[in-house]
């Protein structure tokens, strides 16, 4: 019998976008200053994708300390 591993869902940005409620400017903004974990692909369109993990993470931190993500 063996193990399964569960992997992790990716999101695109344009799917944290959504769930966020926030722009797509906003969104590159908080993924380029690390703000929100990501793996940068170095494409110019779908550069980003973000484990659902990092985003339960983000939201999280956010609600706990909203001071910390105030422009």
């Amino acid at each position: 019998m063996t193990n399964k591993v569960k992997k992790e869902e990716k999101l695109s940005a344009e799917q944290v976008c959504k769930i966020l409620h926030i722009s797509k400017r906003k969104c590159a903004w908080l993924l380029n200053n690390g703000y929100i974990k990501c793996k940068n692909s170095g494409k110019k369109s779908r550069k980003y994708t973000v484990l659902k993990s990092d985003l339960i993470e983000f939201i999280e931190d956010s609600q706990r300390c909203p001071e910390k993500y105030v422009l």
